[in-house]
């Protein structure tokens, strides 16, 4: 189960949770995890495009529950990377707690 913690317009925040991880969302996190690019200093970046391609998936992994805007303005700018790399390792983890590895898929 992987589960979102999203802030709204009138400050309460909302939790949305998804329980089922389609073989299609598993193709696509092996997708997102390349677009991060490691840098030689060990840090982490990622272009505009690729972020706005990362959370569109997001949006599909939770089953469009939210849209774009509402992880924009939902997420604490200090969280949108955290918020992204544990969705993606959440996927990653349950293929692997599946076949038994803790190996990277790519």
């Amino acid at each position: 189960m992987i589960e979102i913690k999203l802030r709204q317009e009138d400050g309460t925040e909302k939790t949305v949770v998804q329980d089922f991880i389609s073989a299609r969302m598993f193709r696509r996190t092996v997708e997102m995890q390349k677009l991060f690019k490691q840098q030689e200093d060990g840090k982490t970046t990622i272009s505009e495009s690729s972020l706005d391609t990362i959370v569109d998936y997001i949006v599909e992994l939770f089953g469009s529950k939210f849209d774009r805007d509402q992880f924009y303005d939902g997420v604490a700018a200090n969280q949108v990377i955290p918020t992204m790399t544990r969705c993606i390792q959440a996927v990653v983890g349950h293929a692997n707690e599946a076949i038994g590895a803790d190996t990277d898929p790519n």
